[in-house]
């Protein structure tokens, strides 16, 4: 199956209530996919929707490289840093989604 059609069914499981299967289904869309981004952050969301913060850090980073001048995904990874309490780490994160907001780009 495609990593988009599991990304779509793990919306679903979300919508319905069912985080556990969303949780399997974003992990198996990674694994379909492993290039794609909205995989990975749809992973990482579930995680901090289940309170698994490292979790989510590891999978938003990695949606990060993938895709680093999305500033929606530097503004999930400065969600989960402040949950993780590193406050410094999501405020540069946060720093970064704004830049990219006002049409800015990440160096690489």
């Amino acid at each position: 199956m495609k990593a988009s059609e599991l990304i779509e069914q793990g919306n679903d499981a979300i919508a319905a209530g069912q985080i556990h299967q969303a949780l399997a289904l974003f992990l198996q869309a990674t694994q379909a996919n492993p290039q794609d981004p909205d995989a990975w952050q749809s992973l990482a969301m579930t995680h901090y929707k289940l309170q698994q913060h490292h979790q989510a850090a590891d999978a938003i980073q990695k949606a990060i490289n993938l895709n680093p001048n999305d500033p929606v995904l530097w503004t999930s990874l400065s969600m989960i840093q402040m949950k993780l309490g590193n406050i410094q780490a999501a405020e540069a994160a946060s720093a970064k989604s704004r830049v990219l907001s006002w049409g800015g780009k990440i160096p690489t």
